[in-house]
């Protein structure tokens, strides 16, 4: 009795009928300047405070083991940042406003280091500066242990990723 109860008075909500289809977001014109989000405008600002301050960068390391093919990882990471336009996202002031810009995609850079001291270059990458302005707001950096051992540093300003997104 309170399954059919439960049946009518959804079916109730519904009109009886299907489900109307489901209407998209629409997509925001990209030939305007792009509001930034209550978040983005607080490291914006922060930023205009502290120019490049590395405290607002992430970061995530991934060590590779075994033959690696760079072209390939390459790549992968062109894909992501195509799929992704907050990783092409530059932040421009439009009639004194912060405004976001996304970039057109293209090849990721990914220059190869070889290291004797990682954590040193590590943190050293961690470190480096980011400009909103110029972007872009994720590097990539491959240091290499041996012709075996590869790691993978993504480095990313805070205003266009966070913590769970980097792990992704």
């Amino acid at each position: 009795q309170m399954r059919e109860a439960l049946r009518r008075r959804l079916a109730g909500r519904a009109g009886g009928t299907a489900p109307a289809a489901r209407q998209g977001i629409p997509r925001a014109d990209r030939d305007r300047p792009l509001p930034l989000s209550f978040a983005q405008q607080r490291l914006w600002f922060l930023d205009r405070l502290r120019p490049g301050d590395p405290r607002y960068n992430s970061a995530v390391a991934v060590r590779f083991t075994g033959p690696l093919d760079h072209k390939a990882l390459s790549g992968a990471l062109a894909a992501v940042v195509a799929r992704h336009e907050a990783l092409r996202t530059t932040f421009e002031e439009t009639d004194g406003r912060p405004a976001q810009r996304v970039d057109p995609a293209g090849p990721v850079p990914l220059p190869v280091r070889d290291t004797t001291d990682l954590d040193a270059d590590l943190r050293a990458e961690y470190a480096r500066p980011f400009d909103l302005r110029q972007g872009p707001l994720l590097r990539a950096l491959l240091l290499r242990e041996s012709a075996v051992s590869h790691i993978l540093l993504l480095t990313a300003h805070h205003i266009v990723t966070d913590g769970w997104s980097m792990g992704v």
